[in-house]
């Protein structure tokens, strides 16, 4: 009985072994890398030369997209989720009922205007820049929406991942660049 045991481990193991070839090629093999970044503890995968960052928007403190984080201090985060209409004039949008925005207007410091630009279900790594004006009417975040905002110190497009409309919560994949150029 420990013989049969004993020689079924090892063809076990022989094929694990086998079957781990590092030529052949992974579900994942199209991302290069996954790593945590220390300095922020955002992941990032790494598709060729772009990188992507995640993170969590949320309603308690939003986001600072240059830190990866939210900072505690709600005045120095881009932007965070809110359940109403986040632009300037009537949403066509139901308000306070499992709909999400995002809002940034306190980084227009003259108007107190949000200054997002919703893109659609589009590929984010086609869009060189976030073209001007602003949105007037803020769409909602949906899911595989790409959205491009002003932010205290750049520029930011992120993808929305998922939502959470019981905590005001958005997952979100996103790059960050100090001026409006993402080529």
């Amino acid at each position: 009985m420990k013989k049969t045991a004993s020689i079924v481990i090892a063809v076990c193991i022989g094929f694990m072994y086998l079957s781990c070839d590092k030529e052949e090629s992974s579900p994942r093999s199209d991302f290069s890398d996954t790593t945590k970044n220390n300095q922020n503890d955002t992941l990032q995968d790494t598709v060729g030369t772009d990188v992507f960052r995640y993170g969590v928007i949320d309603h308690e403190y939003g986001f600072r997209f240059s830190w990866g984080e939210a900072d505690t201090v709600h005045y120095e985060n881009d932007g965070d989720i809110i359940s109403w209409h986040s632009g300037w004039g009537a949403s066509p949008y139901p308000q306070w009922e499992y709909t999400l925005w995002y809002r940034n207007d306190g980084i227009d410091t003259i108007n107190w205007r949000s200054q997002i630009r919703n893109f659609g279900e589009t590929d984010i790594l086609s869009i060189s820049s976030i073209p001007m004006p602003w949105d007037s009417v803020i769409d909602p975040l949906q899911i595989g929406y790409v959205f491009g905002a002003r932010c205290l110190d750049g520029y930011v497009l992120f993808e929305v991942l998922a939502l959470d409309t019981i905590d005001w919560k958005a997952d979100v994949r996103y790059i960050f660049n100090e001026i409006n150029s993402f080529k």
